[in-house]
């Protein structure tokens, strides 16, 4: 089975069933159409930069490479350069966009019982 993972507007995972029997170029013209509508289009084994995994996640490379040496993302080393794969850097993705809600979560309902979460608060002159 032929995957690849098709990052656009939103992630979807685009998978290729019986592909191995298929020519090489039916695979890749298949791919192709899968992804069409997306910006990026990577296979899930892909080796991605820093980067192009900063990128990815919307922080600068030296933040990224902090991320990586902190140990909260596993990566590979290809030569002396680091490497990440795209799967890694979406479960990371997911496991950060998950804290981040729950943070969110946290603070509006201590908001909620402290009876602030509707209240606005105008400065006093």
């Amino acid at each position: 089975m032929l995957s690849a993972i098709c990052l656009g507007g939103r992630e979807r995972r685009a998978s290729l069933a019986g592909a191995e029997s298929q020519p090489s170029n039916y695979r890749t013209r298949s791919l192709t159409f899968c992804c069409a509508s997306s910006k990026v289009c990577r296979t899930a084994r892909q080796d991605l930069t820093t980067q192009q995994a900063a990128g990815m996640l919307g922080v600068s490379r030296p933040f990224f490479v902090k991320i990586l040496e902190s140990g909260k993302l596993s990566f590979h080393l290809t030569g002396t350069h680091r490497r990440v794969y795209l799967k890694d850097l979406l479960a990371y993705k997911q496991y950060r966009d998950n804290e981040r809600h729950e943070a969110l979560n946290r603070i509006a309902q201590e908001d909620e019982r402290a009876g602030l979460y509707d209240k606005v608060l105008l400065p006093e002159e």
